[in-house]
């Protein structure tokens, strides 16, 4: 009885070597990706968090400056 032959030879290997190198590109590419987004949400966080305007700024007394919607009924009445 003649062993059975696991490799494969020919077109057969050379298509399995281009999807598999197919396969390592793009997850370089999306390791590249998700590297440089880390690193900008990083320097967002460090280097710009305390010059963005979503912190709130004090007025003279002390009290936050903050803008508020009025609370309205179903038909526009102002309610508080």
């Amino acid at each position: 009885m003649k062993p059975i032959d696991l490799r494969m030879e020919g077109t057969h290997q050379g298509a399995i070597e281009i999807a598999r190198n197919r396969i390592i590109f793009i997850i370089v590419l999306f390791t590249i990706g998700f590297l440089m987004l880390a690193v900008k949400l990083i320097s967002i966080g460090i280097f710009q968090a305390h010059s963005s305007s979503y912190y709130p700024t004090v007025n003279s007394n002390g009290s936050l400056l903050m803008a508020r919607a009025d609370i309205v009924d179903r038909n526009g009445v102002v309610l508080a």
